[in-house]
Formats: C-alpha cells, structure tokens, sequence
C-alpha cells in the first residue's frame, strides 16, 4: 500500500507514480532468508541437540506429525543485485534459491525409531507422497507507475495511480523428486524403493534451463490518512521448465533375501512417467491478488492489512520470485 521508490519495484509498480516518491533511490544487495519446519521446529531438534531423545518425546513428536499429516520443511534464499527507481521508473534483478521436502508419518517413523518402530516389533513403512524439490531463478523487472491524479501540499495528501512490471526470468536449476510407493517390509525383510528423480543434466552446468516473460499490474490510492492498493501478480506469465536440458532417475530398487537389483541410470527427462513430467511443468508462475489498506492513526503509528489470493496448483509453486524488499 505505501511501498515507494525501489521497495516499488517487487511489490506494487503504481507506488512509483503516487505523491512522495522520490526521485531517485537505490538498494544494492539486499538479501532475505527463510526457514521452516512444521509441526517440528529447529527449537524442538535443537532442545536435544548431543543427547539422546527421550522415547516419550519421539512419541511426542510423532503424534504431532500424525496430527499435521506430515513433516513439512522449507527454506528460500534471495539476493537482489540490485534494485532502483528513477522517478516513475524501476528495475530490479533478483535471484532465488528455494528448497522444500514432505516427509510422511511412516517415514517419520522410521527416522525416529528405526524399522522397529514405536512400538518395538518390525513393521511395514510406506513411504507414499514424501517428496522433495529445490529451484533457483533469476528474475529482471521494468516497472512503470503512471499518476493519474495527485495534489500533494500541506495538509492535503491526494493520488490515484496505476502502474505495470515487465520480467523475465531464467530457470538455473531444478531438482523434482516424488515417493511413488517405497516400501519397507518386515516379513519377509526387504525395500522397495520406487523415488524417481528430475535434475540438471551435465552436471549442473547450463545456467538456463527454462525461460518466460510474465507481468504485473497494480493500483494506489490515497486520500489525507487513508490508503489502498490493488496488485495482481502474474497476470500473465508464460515461464517453464526445459524438459529438454532435465534428466530423469527411475530410483527403482529392491532389496530382499532373493533379490539386489537397482535402476538409477540417467534418462532424458522426456522418458519420465507422464505423471511425473505434468508435475514438473507445474512448478511455474501462478496468479496471485492482492488487497491492501492503510490508515495513518498517528503520526507515527499507521496500521495496515493485506489479503493475499492464490490460484490452486497441485505443489508449492514459484510464485513469489520477484525480491519482496
């Protein structure tokens, strides 16, 4: 809602044409981190840290697992080269690295207590819907704002703008992985692993391995202390993956009294499960609107509040790209 000059750039383009942007500002460098665990947190793992668990608070741990269907983590790395305004003009350069894994009951089972399991005696572990994925993208965007009205003078605070961001952004890497039915039994003991993966191929060396152009639009207003804005990220974007520069793992393998077989042997990723590649097409750039509002109460105390919508994909996608500063 308020967001000017460079901080435009990644979070409303029409700040850039309402009353009290600056003429020039510059931001070099500006990095964010993000890290999540859940149900389990870092404060959970490290009240344990060099002793040994407790089986009340593995049991504990596993409940609350249960409870959340599973243990999710995430983190997300971003560097902005660069981001500045030039009066109603703004360019950034952004680049994100995200990773993701899901971790099921059973396999949360296992991790805690071995194949013995909670309650001492062998069992079954499905490994089914645990995952994993990591990308990293470099985003460039133009942005505009355009006044279409303004006064700004002493005790009056008036603008109407819209604005607009031109990107493109390039793809370095990306890594898919999905359990399709791992199973570790206990009777007869064996594994069957069925986890294919999708990677870089040639090890990791070609920095574009997939491309798009997609653009933002948005809206600002503001009237003496009260403020709003409008923004609908990714109107349009048409960024996707290379299947062609990706390579495939089946990640089959058994192991069993009778049997040691594997299959990890490079594929293009062409020859990936239709399942598997409709999956890794998803991971692009999906719509998503914003509402805000702003009301100044004090001089120094202005309160704020946002509602974000994004469209229904069937995995995390990469939506949020472009550096919020």
């Amino acid at each position: 809602v308020l967001a000017r000059g460079f901080a435009a750039n990644g979070l409303n383009p029409a700040g850039l044409g309402m009353p009290g942007n600056e003429g020039f500002t510059v931001a070099i460098l500006p990095m964010a981190f993000q890290q999540s665990l859940d149900p389990l947190t870092l404060s959970d793992i490290f009240d344990y840290e060099g002793t040994i668990i407790p089986a009340a608070v593995k049991n504990d741990w596993l409940d609350r697992i249960s409870a959340a269907d599973g243990q999710t983590g995430s983190g997300l790395v971003s560097v902005t080269a660069f981001s500045g305004s030039w009066n109603n003009f703004g360019l950034q350069l952004t680049t994100i690295a995200s990773g993701r894994t899901d971790m099921n009951e059973d396999i949360a089972e296992l991790a805690l207590f071995g194949n013995a399991g909670r309650t001492g005696s062998p069992g079954d572990f499905d490994a089914q819907g645990s995952s994993m994925d990591g990308f990293a993208v470099t985003t460039i965007g133009l942005s505009v704002g355009f006044p279409l009205s303004r006064r700004w003078a002493p005790g009056v605070r008036r603008g109407l703008s819209i604005g607009a961001t031109l990107k493109n952004s390039w793809g370095h890497a990306l890594v898919f992985a999905e359990d399709n039915g791992s199973l570790a039994e206990s009777d007869p003991l064996g594994l069957e692993l069925n986890f294919p993966v999708i990677h870089p191929r040639g090890g990791w060396r070609n920095w574009n391995q997939g491309s798009g152009i997609g653009m933002d639009i948005g809206m600002a207003w503001q009237e003496g202390p009260w403020a709003a804005a409008a923004v609908v990220e990714n109107l349009f974007n048409t960024f996707e993956w290379d299947l062609d520069l990706l390579t495939y793992r089946p990640g089959e393998a058994v192991f069993d009294q009778d049997t040691k077989e594997s299959n990890f042997d490079e594929r293009p990723a062409n020859e990936a499960p239709e399942l598997i590649r409709s999956k890794v097409q998803d991971l692009n750039f999906r719509p998503v609107f914003v509402l805000g509002g702003a009301y100044e109460a004090l001089d120094n105390l202005t309160v704020t509040g946002c509602l974000l919508y994004t469209s229904p994909s069937p995995r995390d996608q990469l939506q949020h790209l472009e550096c919020r500063l």
